[in-house]
């Protein structure tokens, strides 16, 4: 697995260059202790963790002062930043800025060894002050749980093999910089159980997630398009198929909004030209006049047939077959309105006229609309009131009965 530690270049001027331009210094480049990265630095590993859970890793003073781990460091390259891959015969003019000396040594707890930096870029960055190292590595990475000094931690490192040094900048260093994923020893590491016992219950602090996420960003905005590791390849998968979720979602709405506005278009057409209809039949003044007239003479016709207290209320057609049924009863029930209206102006002539039935008693109505026509002469004379009567009759009758094909 390669790994990226950083440290900081103290006590650098310009007494440390050379004739040619190059900044000779010593550094610490690594020490022993436990160190905090993100989950998805450690990739595979630590794939079942969410990927800014903070995980402790422990390597400890046997490992990086192994003979073979110091001398792995001597006359490697420095870069400026962590290449993507580990600097090697075929790239290393891409990346170099300098190189390690050959002696590597030890100070207390750290690391160290002369470094030569050759790239103005960053021989000034050390000068100003705002460059620090960060010791990138390869090593076996196991799952284990354990304590150093009191600090838990859930992964150990051993077989150190160093690949570059890289100056970084400080934002960008600690846990946030350059992580792959493969062994060297070929291995396959041992996995053991781990829990979320962290102060932090597992998760990063805000100030780590925050870092986190600026140097994602700063990854983005500086036109990255190098290649990605495990990790990042499958989070960036994760976002194209949310994006295109949300791009199919919004093709949706839009669809369903455009239908929604059509729809609306459609009804308030419908209802335009509904209101137009009814406007049209809304009835002027001498219309009015009509209908007030005609609404007049129906209750009037009503009361000359049923007598004064008669409560000529409700629409002309229920008028006239109230007064109807009254006097015919179940004769007119379920009659047509036609059927309806000839009988009800029969019944307002019989009534006007006086006629009297075959007893010689006025006609009230009671009697059936055939008893009238007895009444008036049984056999009516053409031209008479009886003649009349009886074509309404007829009328009534070929109203009554369904149309012939």
């Amino acid at each position: 697995m390669k790994l990226a530690d950083k440290f900081s270049i103290s006590g650098a001027t310009r007494d440390n260059m050379t004739r040619e331009g190059y900044l000779d210094v010593r550094a610490r480049i690594s020490r022993a202790g436990v160190y905090e990265y993100a989950a998805y630095e450690l990739a595979p590993l630590f794939d079942d963790r969410e990927p800014l859970d903070l995980i402790r890793v422990y390597r400890s003073a046997d490992e990086v002062f192994k003979s073979a781990a110091m001398q792995s460091f001597a006359k490697k390259p420095v870069t400026i930043g962590h290449p993507w891959t580990n600097v090697t015969a075929e790239n290393v003019k891409d990346h170099q800025a300098g190189f390690s000396g050959d002696t590597i040594g030890r100070e207390g707890d750290y690391l160290t060894c002369s470094l030569l930096i050759q790239s103005a870029d960053a021989v000034n960055r050390i000068l100003r002050g705002d460059g620090e190292l960060s010791a990138g590595y390869e090593c076996d990475l196991t799952r284990e749980i354990g304590t150093h000094e009191g600090v838990r931690f859930d992964a150990v490192q051993r077989n150190i093999i160093g690949n570059h040094i890289a100056l970084v900048d400080a934002g960008r260093c600690g846990p946030l910089c350059r992580v792959g994923d493969r062994a060297p020893s070929g291995a396959k590491p041992q996995v053991a159980s781990v829990a979320h016992d962290c102060a932090c219950n597992g998760k990063p602090d805000m100030t780590t997630a925050t870092a986190v996420a600026a140097a994602l960003m700063a990854v983005t905005h500086d036109g990255f398009t190098g290649q990605m590791d495990a990790v990042a390849a499958t989070m960036f998968g994760k976002v194209k198929d949310q994006a295109a979720a949300l791009q199919t979602a919004n093709t949706k709405l839009e669809a369903e909004l455009s239908a929604t506005k059509t729809s609306m278009a459609d009804a308030a057409t419908k209802h335009a030209a509904e209101l137009e209809t009814l406007r049209k039949q809304i009835p002027d003044g001498a219309m009015l006049d009509l209908l007030v007239a005609g609404r007049e003479k129906v209750k009037t016709d009503a009361k000359k047939v049923m007598g004064d207290a008669f409560a000529a209320t409700g629409t002309d057609a229920e008028i006239r077959r109230a007064v109807v049924n009254a006097k015919m009863g179940d004769k007119a029930k379920d009659k047509p309105d036609e059927y309806v209206s000839i009988a009800f102006t029969t019944l307002v002539d019989l009534a006007g006229d006086g006629n009297t039935n075959g007893n010689g008693q006025n006609f009230t109505g009671r009697d059936t609309i055939s008893e009238a026509a007895q009444a008036a002469g049984g056999q009516a004379k053409p031209g008479t009131a009886a003649s009349a009567r009886q074509a309404m009759l007829d009328r009534m009758t070929n109203a009554s009965q369904p149309a012939k094909a």
